[in-house]
């Protein structure tokens, strides 16, 4: 094995070893958030846009709200 081969093999080790640290101390699945934002630009009508209210409105919109009660 050549000089240049074992360096390659060393640092693909460490990489390995520090990818694998990394996802060890990954926080516990209760911590995390429970909610999702979004943005969006209301300026695609029919998709989405703002009603008289001034509310948004639309095909996207309304199927998230159904997706997501």
């Amino acid at each position: 094995m050549t000089t240049a081969r074992q360096l390659l093999t060393l640092t693909t080790f460490f990489l390995i070893l520090l990818v694998g640290a990394g996802c060890a101390v990954a926080p516990p699945a209760d911590n995390l958030r429970r909610e999702i934002r979004f943005g969006v630009e209301a300026d695609v009508p029919p998709l989405k846009f703002h009603d008289a209210q001034g509310e948004l409105a639309g095909l996207n919109i309304e199927c998230y709200a159904q997706s997501h009660p």
